[in-house]
């Protein structure tokens, strides 16, 4: 495990394993048990994962960590630090993971000389335990029940009372111990005084188990046996466990796939001046490239880290961010992502990023907080998980003392007893969110959309308002200069085009991106700036060569000649200051840059389809009003504002928050980063800066319109299933349990433990099976 956030000097946040949880009730327990101790300050356990995410205090324990991982070892469970593949994991790291290593390890020195019994568990993987058990559960089923009710052959020797029974014992004990692991966690959870569903299964089985031992051995022969129960029982427990094991597995292996590009090595080249130049080839770990390192990607290799194109183009499968199975045309001094996939010849880039830092590394560590993550609505279930089984327990026994008594038979009660038991199910419940959640995150991810946690899903189901920002989210964002106005007859376009792209070289803003672009493909080389400071909104103050500048929209100058204005819709202005900051001040303009930038083609359909939706849509955006409107009419948005500065853009986000309205914000700039902090929800378009994408809650790599659309279609699904599947759990113990109680007696309607047991293991596989439904979602 791995120190992973320091959110102060005292609190430190920590990510562990937590092996041997099997449902919602262990879950809840580790947490209840954690969060007594007054050095834990928070404590999340996840079923799907077996993790857990701890904020522990260190100044309360200087041995927090420790105490953490031996009091969730005395509950039983197996915890250990989650490390970081890339990184030595410290030498106190190391002894607090030796017990998960001796315990997971068998050393082949010492392997000859542990028990018969321990070997023979260990040969068979868990679908060949499974197999062996239902074998012999047909087996035993067949010489116990099956040859007398339909008078089948059976072997002469089977035929002799004890026999038969010694037989029984002998296949039951071997099933018993094929599903061993359900009897100690069971027991070990019911002696710490915290039961959960191996609890229930042990009881039951056991209950079974040693009064079929008495009646086959301590009386006359004359009662019917329930070792053919117990092994029906721990098969259809087995079964059901790996199913719902399996599918789970499947669909986070499906998530993990997506994400499997990412390259080892590296070819890194050394000497390299330019195309054309001498150079040597060098195959390094990718952990090494440096920002600046000029990497060589073969045909079909993945793109090891974040870089710059330095090639003439190249052709890109993007499918693992985007979802788009169509290749991307990369042009040169173009982004290239790390996972991506190089399709056709030889390319060339340079670094921008290193691997712990580039794209494919940061979804990999999105996903994993997506799924180690809970919505409030999984908090419910945990906290009714944790009471569930205690009260089953007390409501199975006194179910069945009372039936005991009533028709005084024991064999009576311990049916009772054994099946309320067994027809509980608290996995149904612990699994129902989840399962949904973690379907849900598969199919965003496939489609280049990824939720930061799992209470994103949820507030996104109710979102009825979404404000748009224009340039870069609604529009393509490729920015042209289409044209160099110059105001002062002593300077040339070169001049003008040299000290813009000087002062917004730093900048992360879309449009200072273009201006920089143009400025390099025009081979015109750039002049220190002393000094820079941004205005947020409205542009950019630098000091070059000792004179003062100003680079903004119109917002940012005292008067803008009308007729500079209206020859186009997007302008940069850059003036330059005497005075600046005095009151006689004066403003000389130097230049005007025109713009232009495009709607991109699926962003009217992906309006229209949030209206059907009933969302509300707004658009707020820096641009000049008369440039909004015209796109705003183009989209058939009627709430549009422009010349919006920051604090402008969270005027509005409150004021609909204030209308009861639950508001996302989806935007892509510099200026929206204060607007996206006060939504509700927060989409980022994955180009979006830094700052940007820290205030967001998803995040969109295919940077289309339309991926809104389908986020809060994706969450309304999710939640829906969420609610039928906790309806169905809560519906079935409802209706089984009073059942198994004897509910439905008069009507001559009993359950035995057998049934109960199906009933059981069907509950849960049919949450999971609910949940992968999302799998075909087409939103």
């Amino acid at each position: 495990m791995q120190e992973n956030e320091k959110s102060s000097d005292e609190v430190l946040e920590y990510r562990i394993n937590v092996e041997g949880m099997t449902c919602a009730a262990c879950q809840a327990s580790i947490e209840k048990s954690l969060k007594r101790k007054k050095y834990v300050k928070d404590a999340e356990v996840f079923l799907l994962t077996n993790s857990a995410a701890l904020k522990l205090d260190v100044t309360e324990n200087a041995n927090a960590l420790e105490d953490t991982l031996k009091t969730i070892e005395k509950l039983g469970y197996k915890a250990s630090l989650k490390e970081d593949k890339k990184e030595e994991v410290s030498k106190t790291q190391a002894l607090k993971t030796d017990s998960k290593t001796k315990s997971q390890a068998l050393d082949a020195s010492n392997y000859e000389n542990l028990p018969f019994w321990f070997k023979f568990n260990n040969l068979f993987n868990t679908k060949q335990k499974l197999i062996l058990s239902v074998i012999l559960t047909i087996v035993i089923v067949y010489i116990s029940m099956l040859h007398e009710m339909f008078n089948f052959y059976i072997p002469h020797f089977l035929e002799q009372y004890t026999v038969n029974v010694v037989t029984q014992l002998i296949i039951v004990l071997i099933v018993m111990h094929l599903g061993r692991n359900f009897f100690i966690r069971g027991i070990q959870a019911l002696i710490r005084l915290a039961p959960n569903m191996d609890s229930l299964v042990a009881i039951g089985a056991l209950a079974s188990f040693f009064y079929s031992i008495y009646l086959g051995f301590f009386t006359d022969g004359s009662h019917g046996l329930y070792f053919e129960s117990v092994c029906v029982i721990l098969t259809f427990v087995m079964f059901g466990k790996y199913i719902e094991t399996n599918i789970k597995n499947s669909a986070m292996s499906g998530t993990d796939a997506l994400l499997s590009n990412m390259s080892t090595t590296a070819i890194k080249l050394e000497g390299f001046s330019g195309i054309g130049s001498h150079y040597t080839e060098r195959e390094i770990p990718s952990e090494e490239v440096h920002i600046g390192d000029y990497i060589k990607v073969m045909p079909f290799g993945y793109v090891p880290v974040d870089g710059d194109l330095i090639s003439e183009n190249a052709s890109i499968d993007e499918s693992m961010l985007s979802g788009e199975s169509m290749p991307v045309v990369k042009e040169k001094n173009d982004l290239l992502y790390s996972g991506t996939l190089n399709l056709e010849s030889a390319i060339i880039l340079k670094a921008t990023q290193e691997a712990k830092d580039s794209t494919l590394n940061k979804i990999k560590e999105l996903v994993e907080k997506a799924r180690e993550s809970k919505a409030q609505i999984a908090r419910i279930a945990d906290r009714v998980s944790l009471y569930f089984v205690p009260a089953v327990m007390l409501i199975a026994l006194i179910g069945g003392i009372a039936w005991w008594i009533a028709d005084m038979s024991f064999a009576k009660g311990l049916d009772v007893f054994t099946t309320t038991l067994l027809i509980s199910c608290p996995c149904a419940l612990g699994l129902a969110t989840p399962m949904a959640l973690l379907f849900a995150n598969f199919k965003s991810s496939a489609n280049g959309i990824f939720f930061t946690k799992a209470s994103v899903i949820e507030t996104l189901s109710r979102v009825d308002t979404a404000v748009f920002d224009k340039t870069g989210t609604l529009s393509t964002g490729n920015i042209l200069v289409k044209k160099v106005n110059i105001l002062d007859t002593k300077l040339s376009e070169f001049d003008i085009m040299q000290i813009i792209a000087s002062i917004e070289a730093e900048s992360s803003h879309i449009i200072a991106k273009a201006l920089v672009k143009h400025a390099k493909e025009s081979n015109i080389p750039l002049l220190k700036v002393a000094s820079s400071k941004s205005v947020l909104g409205k542009g950019m103050e630098a000091v070059i060569d000792g004179v003062d500048y100003k680079l903004g929209n119109a917002g940012m100058f005292k008067h803008i000649p009308e007729e500079l204005t209206s020859e186009a819709s997007m302008m940069v202005f850059l003036s330059r200051v005497e005075n600046p900051g005095l009151p006689d001040s004066k403003e000389e303009l130097l230049g005007a840059v025109i713009l232009e930038d495009e709607l991109k083609a699926t962003s009217k359909d992906a309006i229209a389809r949030l209206k059907k939706m009933k969302v509300s849509v707004h658009m707020l955006s820096g641009d000049n009003i008369k440039n909004v409107a015209i796109s705003a009419e183009n989209l058939g948005i009627t709430e549009y504002k422009g010349d919006c500065t920051p604090e402008t853009k969270i005027e509005n986000i409150e004021e609909l928050k204030k209308q009861n309205h639950i508001v996302m914000m989806v935007g892509d700039g510099m200026n929206d980063a204060a607007a996206l902090a006060r939504s509700d929800v927060s989409m980022v378009m994955a180009e979006g800066s830094e700052v940007s994408l820290k205030q967001a809650d998803v995040i969109v790599f295919n940077n289309e319109p339309k991926a809104v659309a389908s986020a809060i279609a994706l969450s309304r699904a999710t939640l829906r299933n969420i609610k039928q599947n906790l309806g169905f759990a809560f519906v079935y113990n409802i209706i089984c349990i009073p059942i198994s109680l004897g509910a439905l007696a008069a009507l001559g309607i009993w359950l035995n433990p057998m049934i109960a047991s199906i009933a059981m293991s069907l509950s849960s596989v049919s949450v999971v099976l609910s949940s992968s439904r999302l799998y075909y979602f087409k939103g």
